[in-house]
This record gives structure tokens, C-alpha cells and sequence, in this order.
């Protein structure tokens, strides 16, 4: 887990040095209130949740999110994330590339055996990081689409999430 969080903070300092925007813009400060859906490899099935994305400059975007992973394979899941986007220096105006740096918490509900031999369900929760990367394109300026693959590292319980958002931007 130190090597891990180690690695977060070398690869967030780099990502910071290198596309810290030199002026401010008019995405500055916009909200984005969405849903979002994928695929979810623990399990193999499918997510759904909810999220709020607030963008402090060009550069940097907090994205909190709560996700359920549906049942499958004796499997589903409960997600709560805080994820920081940082942005690509890529000057289209409307489509942004970044980076996914978080932490979150997440809750399996796992069928399995226990002493007696009779099958019980059991939740196994831990809390871990989220890597991964991102690609957000405004629509028009109130709506907003976005595809992420990120891996969510949490001990005995990784998983990688691919998945589609869209939002409404105010």
C-alpha cells in the first residue's frame, strides 16, 4: 500500500508539472451534474450511479460519484469515489483528455461458504485508489459526454471500470 500511494503522488506531481495552464478560461468554475453506466470486471457485469464534477480550472476537475455494481456471479457492490481529472494540455475548446487520480471506498456483497458449509452472503469493504484516464467532450454548454476506464485498486478486491457519463453542465 506505501509503494502504491507513493506511486499516486510521484505520477500526480508529474501530471501537475506538466499541463498546469498558464491563464484561466471559461470552463473555469462550471459544474456538471450526470449519470453514468459501464462494464465492470470483478464480476463481469454492469454499473450504474451517479455523479457531480466541479471544475476549478483548465487543468484540474474533483469528480465525487456513487456507483452500484449490479449482481452477477453471486456478486454486486456498492462504490463511493473521489476522483481528480487532470487535464491534457490539448486546446480544442471543447474536448478534454485526463487523468484519473482518486481514492474511494467500496463494499462487495459476496456469496460464500461458511463453517457450517451453508452458502451466506458476506460484505467485504475496503478502502483504495482509482487510476485511470478519460475523455469529456461538451456537447453543447449544458450537456456533456464523457468515456473513462479506470482501475479501482482496493486490497483482495480490484477491479477495472470502462464506462459512459452524460451530464448537464450549469
Amino acid at each position: 500500500m506505501k509503494i502504491a500511494s507513493r506511486l499516486l503522488a510521484a505520477v500526480t506531481l508529474g501530471v501537475a508539472s506538466i499541463c498546469m495552464p498558464d491563464t484561466a478560461s471559461g470552463a473555469d468554475r462550471q459544474t456538471t451534474v450526470g449519470i453514468e453506466s459501464g462494464y465492470v470486471s470483478r464480476n463481469t457485469s454492469a454499473y450504474a450511479g451517479v455523479y457531480m464534477r466541479y471544475q476549478f480550472s483548465n487543468f484540474f476537475a474533483l469528480k465525487p460519484q456513487v456507483d452500484f455494481v449490479f449482481r452477477h456471479k453471486e456478486q454486486d457492490a456498492f462504490m463511493l469515489n473521489l476522483d481528480g481529472q487532470f487535464s491534457l494540455p490539448i486546446d480544442t475548446g471543447k474536448l478534454n483528455v485526463y487523468g484519473i487520480a482518486g481514492i474511494g471506498f467500496s463494499s462487495w456483497n459476496v456469496k460464500e461458504l461458511d463453517e457450517d458449509g451453508d452458502w451466506d452472503m458476506r460484505r467485504h469493504g475496503g478502502i483504495g485508489f482509482d487510476l485511470g484516464a478519460g475523455v469529456g467532450y461538451n456537447v453543447s454548454s449544458s450537456l456533456r459526454l464523457a468515456l473513462e476506464a479506470k482501475a479501482n485498486l482496493v486490497k483482495h478486491y480490484t477491479t477495472a471500470l470502462v464506462g459512459i457519463s452524460i451530464g448537464y453542465n450549469f
